[in-house]
């Protein structure tokens, strides 16, 4: 799943949805997915600054994912 900080940003609830079935995993309604901010998209843009933490963050939801 490719997913754009932006729309993270802009429609987060609907989004949550679809992460939580990207992984297989059953959306709770309760759940409140936090509140981000379009000042905050200029932020994410600086991937490279992040890019050692996410890659680390997508292997580790790849291998849970194979587990699944």
């Amino acid at each position: 799943m490719t997913l754009e900080c932006e729309t993270l940003v802009l429609g987060s609830a609907a989004v949550a949805v679809q992460i939580a079935a990207n992984v297989r995993l059953q959306f709770n309604p309760a759940a409140t997915p936090p509140e981000f901010y379009e000042e905050e998209i200029d932020v994410w843009k600086c991937y490279g600054c992040y890019k050692s933490h996410l890659d680390l963050l997508r292997a580790t939801l790849a291998s849970y994912r194979e587990t699944i």
